[in-house]
Formats: C-alpha cells, sequence, structure tokens
C-alpha cells in the first residue's frame, strides 16, 4: 500500500531543470504540472490557461483532438477572453468553431462595455457627459448610452444603430421592466405568460415598429466583427480593435470609424484635464491604420 501511494505521488512530481532546453521558463512548468495533476475538465483547464494567459499550452494540450466540450463553454471562455483582453485567445477561440455571430447577444456586448477589466479609459466620463449629469458609482452603461456617445464622437449628422427607433424598441422589449419574455430570450427562467408574436409600441401610430420576439435572431448582431471593433475601441483596447478590424466586412469604413473615435476620444480626454498619457495614446491610436 505505501510503496502504490510512493509511486502515485511519484508520478504527480513534475522536474524543473533551470536552463533546460525543454522548460525555459518556470510558469510553463507549474501550469503544465497543474494541467497534469488536477485532473480537471477542459472547460476549466482553458479557464487556467487563461488566467495564466498561455494561449500556447492551450493550443497544444487542451485543443486536442477528440476533446469534448459542454454546450455554451467555449463561448464562455470566449466572453473570459474579451474582458481579459487576450486577443490571441480569441483567435484560437475562433480557430476552433466559435461563431462570433451565435455568441455576440445584446447582453453579452452590454456586459462587455460594463467590465472592470482592461485599460483605463473614458467611456465613463463620456457617457456622464452626453446624459448630462453624474451618475452613481454603481450605473450600468446601456447599449443605447453607448449609442449616444458614438453620435457624440462621431459628430455631425452621424446615426448609430442603438439610437434609432427599431433598435430602442427591441431593446425595451427585451430589457425594459414589463418585458419579462425577455428572460427566456437570455435563456433565464420565467413563469409569467406573455402573448407570443410580434409585439408593437404603444405611441402614436406613425411611430410604431414592428418586432418579433420570437425570431431566433433577433438578439443577435448582422455584423459582430464591428460591434467588438468599436467596443474595443471605446475600451481603449488596441491591440483587440485591430484584430477586429481585419475580421469581417468593409474594412476601409471600420478604419475612418475607428480613427474618428480615437480622434474624438483624445480631444475629450484634453478638454477634460484627464492624464496626459491618455489623450497622447488616444490620439497615437488614431493613426493605427494610416
Amino acid at each position: 500500500m505505501g510503496r502504490e501511494m510512493g509511486c502515485r505521488e511519484e508520478r504527480e512530481i513534475t522536474v524543473f531543470r533551470m536552463g533546460s532546453e525543454g522548460h525555459q521558463d518556470i510558469d510553463l512548468a507549474i501550469l503544465t504540472a497543474l494541467l497534469k495533476g488536477a485532473n480537471a475538465s477542459a472547460p476549466d483547464q482553458l479557464s487556467l490557461a487563461l488566467a495564466w494567459n498561455r494561449v500556447d499550452i492551450a493550443r497544444s494540450q487542451i485543443f486536442i483532438y477528440g476533446q469534448q466540450w459542454p454546450v455554451g463553454s467555449l463561448e464562455q471562455a470566449m466572453l473570459d477572453a474579451l474582458v481579459l483582453d487576450r486577443v490571441d485567445f480569441v483567435k484560437l477561440l475562433i480557430e476552433n468553431g466559435v461563431s462570433m455571430h451565435r455568441f455576440l447577444t445584446l447582453s453579452r456586448l452590454e456586459e462587455l462595455y460594463n467590465t472592470r477589466h482592461g485599460p483605463s479609459n473614458t467611456l465613463y466620463h463620456l457617457v456622464r457627459d452626453v446624459k448630462k449629469g453624474n451618475l452613481p458609482p454603481d450605473y450600468r452603461i446601456s447599449l443605447i448610452d453607448i449609442g449616444l456617445v458614438i453620435e457624440y464622437l462621431m459628430g455631425g449628422a452621424y446615426r448609430c444603430n442603438y439610437t434609432r427607433k427599431r433598435f430602442r424598441t427591441l431593446y425595451h422589449n427585451l430589457f425594459g421592466p414589463k418585458r419579462p419574455k425577455a428572460l427566456k430570450l437570455l435563456g433565464m427562467e420565467d413563469d409569467m405568460p406573455i402573448r407570443r408574436g410580434r409585439q408593437k409600441t404603444t405611441r402614436k401610430r406613425e411611430e410604431e415598429v414592428d418586432i418579433d420576439l420570437d425570431d431566433p435572431e433577433i438578439n443577435h448582431f448582422p455584423f459582430p466583427f464591428h460591434e467588438l471593433m468599436v467596443w474595443a475601441v471605446l475600451m481603449k483596447r488596441q491591440k483587440m480593435a485591430l484584430f477586429f478590424w481585419q475580421h469581417g466586412e468593409e474594412a476601409m469604413a471600420k478604419a475612418l470609424v475607428a480613427c474618428k473615435l480615437c480622434k474624438a476620444m483624445a480631444h475629450e480626454a484634453s478638454e477634460n484635464d484627464m492624464v496626459d498619457d491618455i489623450s497622447q495614446e488616444l490620439n497615437h491610436n488614431s493613426r493605427w491604420v494610416t
């Protein structure tokens, strides 16, 4: 019994030799030992590699042929990768079958805009400016707020989809307090009955907008890479913005939008007496496609 236990424990020992060619960094040795000894599920292993920012381990030891992934686990990993600003992991997950069209829902995009992770940015100050008042510390930014910020930064007659009548109607149908069906659309439980089929706004007749809440595409975006590029720009995540700019359609149009947003944010940062580094970095970011 003692000999068997000793053998089992010995197999869980990883020998690390400083300067050896096979393991040149101790982080790699520790993470490899954890993955080998923990007997964790694939999603847990991926979460660990993501936390350690070791995409090489994820690629070589986790995304292996025949690996079984529970439903939704890779989409959760994608959300974590975006929040943690792990561009290489976002690329790896897309390579391994994550559909950004299926992944990006209204609720997930809004969650991304409310993350506290990542580099310092001016978004909270911009939302406060467009809403013309102080915001409570726990204020949750809405996509409609983001639309107002984008219009403010773009200037002129630019109109963001997030402020258009159809989107606002959809948003209030999905997230408003009088629309419990939104819970079901977002994968949550709801016992209250609600009429199926098309829902309409109840304002003036000429303002009515048909929204089919039973449409499975209603909670998704037709161009998710564009939405995520704008998110990355507003959150001052330069490498992530570049990655999303390289995907999807209309690269030139996206580049012009990104440049304009960065220049406008740099101007706002300087006007609001923010740290000079923020304004300078935003000015630098505005030249990333030239």
